[in-house]
Parts: structure tokens; C-alpha cells; sequence
């Protein structure tokens, strides 16, 4: 059995069809699920509501992104000059490249014309390179504990905090959150699976989990016996 991935999130079938058009041109078989409400009671990872998502196999998700990339190529020639990535610095071009996950095929593929053009050498190892140190970038773990500029605990802390206190009281939330923590994964650009926390933090997670489990099966008893008392 081939495992699917989320690979691109739309809001409307108008946005989905020129995927499915590309999709269809390198015969990669994708699925969509609609109206999906996955959130991440975490507020760390990916938070989507009523969306239309598009899955394809894990092992095609390199020929998707090169697929798409193809597809822009020609595109690119016709654009106005007066289109935001003109004005940028080649460092910030050199990012479009790198983050290609993040600012998508088109502006992809015009960065690497614009860098081209002002003398730059952009060949197809440099840009492989770039994409494994992205790979390796997004495989690190999200850390919920962290340090800001100044060594004091973002906001973040707060959810771990609140996550403890809820699992010691039986709280649902609690339990969910923890859940959460311990087994939320991301998908990264070549289609792998990987925690979105590190271990210290997934391991935070269990630990509310099993409480919060333990303590709201402890309250269910006791209040079923209190009721058999009266």
C-alpha cells in the first residue's frame, strides 16, 4: 500500500485544479480531502480549517516539486519588472531558493532567472545542495521549552504549563495536548515523516498524556461511587 502525504493545502477547488492539471501530466495519483480540520492544539505546528487537502504518495513527492518547478519555468519570462523579487537583494534570493517549500514553484523559479541574469552561477548541484541543508533544517525538532534573545521562556512555556495543570485536574485538554506533543509529525519537502518535537518535549507530552488518563479515570471512579453512596 502506497502512504499518502499532505502535499499542498488550497481553500477552493478553483486553486486545486491547476495542481491536479500538473499532477495528472507526470501521472501522480493524489487524493483530496475535504472540509479537514486538523488542528494542533499546540499552536506550533500546521493549523488548518476547512481546507481542501492534497495528498500524494511519500516516494513522489521529488517528482511533484520538479514537475511543478517545470511547469513555471516558462512563465517566468513574461513577468513585469515590477514584481516584488526584482527589488530584492541577491542574499534574499539566495533564500527564495533555499525555502523553496515556502515561497512556492513560481517565485522559485523566477529567483533563480533574476540571479541568473545579474551574473550569478545557479547550477543544478548548487540547487540540490541547497534543498538537502533545507531537509536538514526542517528534519530538527520544534522546541516547546526555548530560550529567546534575552534567556527567558517565550510564551510557549505557558501551553506545557497549562497542559500539566489540566492533565492533574482530569482535564481533557490535557490529555489532548499531550497527545499532541507526543505524536504530532511533520511532512517535509521530499515527502518523510518526522516529529515536530524534540524528544524532551514528545516525552513532556506522554507524561500528560498518562496523567491526564490516570487522573480523569481516578475522577470518573470516584464519582460513580459517590453517586452509589447516596
Amino acid at each position: 500500500n502506497m502512504s499518502f502525504a499532505l502535499f499542498r493545502t488550497v481553500k477552493t477547488p478553483e486553486e486545486a485544479k491547476p495542481i491536479f492539471r500538473i499532477l495528472e501530466s507526470g501521472s501522480i495519483e493524489y487524493k483530496v480531502v475535504e472540509n479537514s480540520e486538523s488542528f494542533d492544539i499546540t499552536f506550533a505546528g500546521n493549523t488548518t480549517f476547512k481546507d481542501l487537502q492534497i495528498l500524494i504518495p511519500q516516494d513522489q513527492f521529488e517528482k511533484a516539486e520538479v514537475l511543478f518547478v517545470n511547469s513555471t519555468d516558462a512563465i517566468v519570462n513574461d513577468v513585469d519588472q515590477d514584481y516584488f523579487l526584482f527589488e530584492f537583494s541577491n542574499e534574499e534570493l539566495y533564500d527564495v531558493l533555499l525555502k523553496q517549500d515556502e515561497w512556492g514553484p513560481f517565485n522559485y523559479s523566477l529567483s533563480k532567472k533574476i540571479l541568473t541574469e545579474r551574473g550569478e552561477d545557479i547550477s543544478q548541484d548548487f540547487l540540490l545542495e541547497l534543498k538537502e541543508r533545507r531537509i536538514n533544517d526542517l528534519s530538527n525538532p520544534d522546541d516547546i521549552l526555548h530560550l529567546n534573545s534575552k534567556n527567558i521562556f517565550v510564551v510557549s512555556k505557558m501551553y506545557v504549563i497549562l497542559g500539566y495543570l489540566s492533565s492533574l485536574l482530569g482535564g481533557v485538554l490535557g490529555i489532548i495536548m499531550g497527545y499532541a506533543i507526543w505524536t504530532n509529525k511533520k511532512t517535509l519537502p521530499n515527502g518523510n515523516r518526522v516529529p515536530v518535537y524534540s524528544k524532551t518535549d514528545q516525552r513532556h507530552g506522554r507524561i500528560m498524556f498518562f496523567m491526564g488518563v490516570i487522573v480523569l479515570i481516578i475522577a470518573i471512579i470516584t464519582y460513580f461511587n459517590n453517586l452509589t453512596l447516596i
